[in-house]
């Protein structure tokens, strides 16, 4: 709690935390191995954007590549839009999921 300055639980808002996000996928999803380039539409990814060890911001693969890679469809709060681009190697990768079978 520590990270948000917060001394308990919102019970608001804790389950869109990217931190809390991660640990239930990593509970619900199959976990693709970080090495792997199979990115298929619908993969959940996971980044640390600024190289603290947390997950910091998340994506859903889109159906659109650019050159062979593809698009990552995000959202960035401030200054607040949600964008479809080519973004999926500018942060560090944490985690690549997809929907068990």
């Amino acid at each position: 709690m520590s990270r948000w300055s917060a001394k308990t639980t919102d019970i608001n808002i804790d389950h869109r935390r990217v931190p809390n996000q991660l640990v239930w996928f990593r509970r619900s999803w199959k976990e693709i191995p970080e090495s792997s380039s199979d990115w298929q539409p619908g993969d959940i990814v996971f980044w640390d954007m600024d190289k603290d060890s947390w997950g910091d911001h998340i994506g859903i693969i889109s159906d659109k590549t650019e050159n062979g890679k593809p698009f990552v469809i995000h959202n960035f709060p401030s200054p607040g839009y949600v964008a479809e681009e080519n973004v999926l190697n500018r942060w560090k990768i944490i985690g690549h999921f997809r929907v068990r079978e």
